[in-house]
């Protein structure tokens, strides 16, 4: 099964563009993908990761 990551920038950044977490989560299963997650975490230098 494959697996499918989206990098979302510039959402809920200084109050523009504001999208709920709730609202992504339906949008993504309305177009069919399941066992949607999300997740607050930041990755500033994927080089440094081990």
């Amino acid at each position: 099964m494959a697996k499918y990551v989206a990098l979302l920038r510039g959402i809920n950044v200084g109050g523009k563009n504001l999208i709920s977490v709730t609202s992504l989560v339906e949008c993504f299963s309305a177009a069919g993908y399941g066992d949607v997650r999300t997740t607050n975490r930041l990755l500033e230098r994927l080089d440094t990761v081990s």
